[in-house]
């Protein structure tokens, strides 16, 4: 069958699992996958997982319709791409809800969502890498190798 995986991967069992104190990272999986070769250079997944894993919830809820997902993205962590405005305000205009967006964005809904709950000081590094792996455009986007970088600078501090 081509485009399946050759393999296939038991999900994770954690009964009477006594080892995570002493081990410093877990890889979880999702869901997603590509062909060994054919992954994309920039995602936006782990930025949306180092979110649920800090809030316990995901950043955004798709619901059926693309115009409410797309506004829930729009300041979240940063303002739309102009090359993507005349796009979302057609999307906007169909729409049967109000969409209105906000027309500051200096402080991104992701910031104050870290400001406002996330009090421990040591997990102030991964605002930056969450706002990093979820810009819009994927070439705006971190790599893995330059979000593992601003997590090891700043343990070096």
């Amino acid at each position: 069958m081509s485009g399946l995986p050759t393999q296939l991967v038991k999900a994770a069992e954690w009964i009477e699992w006594i080892d995570e104190v002493d081990e410093d990272i877990r890889l979880l999986d999702f869901g997603e996958s590509f062909l060994q070769g054919q992954e994309p250079q920039k995602l936006a997944q782990p930025g949306c997982m180092i979110y649920s894993f800090l809030f316990t919830a995901w950043p955004f809820w798709y619901l059926g319709e693309d115009e409410v997902f797309v506004f829930q993205m729009i300041g979240f962590v940063e303002r739309l791409p102009a090359e993507w405005e005349s796009k979302w305000e057609s999307m906007r205009m169909k729409s049967s809800h109000n969409l209105e967006t906000e027309e500051d964005y200096g402080t991104s809904k992701l910031e104050r969502k870290f400001a406002g709950m996330v009090p421990n000081p040591t997990l102030e590094p991964l605002l930056d890498v969450t706002r990093g792996l979820m810009r819009f455009l994927p070439s705006n986007r971190l790599t893995a190798e330059e979000a593992l970088d601003l997590l090891g600078n700043a343990q070096d501090q």
